[in-house]
């Protein structure tokens, strides 16, 4: 069932401290170093230090392998018929597919594969990364310390997972988000876009305007 050693995680205090100590001892700089995630490529596999505000118990979860897996969905439904309980279902992370289960003895257990254009995952499974994406714009927005163009839309971070909510909670991390992910000139037009869609969609609901039949 496993292949190889995928990546491993830990949780830190100090990310910036942590990515210094793991460079003296790797003897190398990471691939990618942002303010909420530091990557190390190592071999085939690579170590993920992500930013905690307080890292889970040594019991629980503080470091967790994935292991690369040829089909995720197979793996997965038979580690649960062996016993296994669900950690985190099945997601999607680009290219990436990700689970972990805890396995009888209290062990984290990730597991991961990639997607590729035989396997198409469809809304029925999960939604759509496009949909997940534009959750997440919107509760960038709604957390944006701009009064003037603050986005209003305070439910959007309900839809999104852990994993992307923890993003949101620092300052530095969302700057750094609209900087080298969004851009912000394309965080720009999300906001007008919008506050345009939004103030249609507003001005229906005041002037009680039916829903299209299809």
């Amino acid at each position: 069932m496993f292949k190889s050693l995928s990546s491993v995680t830990y949780q830190v205090a100090d990310l910036e401290q942590a990515g210094q100590w793991y460079r003296a001892v790797l003897g190398q700089e990471p691939a990618l170093n942002s303010p909420f995630l530091v990557t190390f490529l190592i071999g085939n596999a690579a170590l993920n230090l992500i930013a905690a505000d307080k890292p889970s118990p040594v019991s629980d979860e503080r470091v967790v392998a994935y292991w690369s897996v040829d089909d995720i969905d197979t793996a997965y439904r038979r580690l649960l018929e062996l016993g296994a309980v669900p950690r985190a279902e099945i997601s999607t992370r680009l290219n990436v597919r990700l689970a972990k289960i805890i396995d009888p003895f209290g062990n984290v257990i990730g597991l991961t594969d990639k997607l590729s254009e035989a396997k198409q995952i469809t809304v029925e499974d999960q939604p759509s990364e496009s949909a997940m994406t534009v959750a997440f714009c919107r509760a960038l927005a709604a957390k944006d310390e701009r009064e003037a163009i603050r986005g209003g839309d305070d439910l959007a971070e309900l839809f999104l997972p852990e994993d992307r909510r923890r993003l949101l909670k620092d300052c530095t991390s969302r700057e750094w988000i609209i900087k080298n992910l969004v851009t912000p000139e394309l965080y720009g037009y999300f906001l007008a876009r919008t506050a345009y869609i939004d103030d249609i969609f507003t001005q229906a609901l005041r002037e009680n305007i039916p829903k299209l039949s299809c």
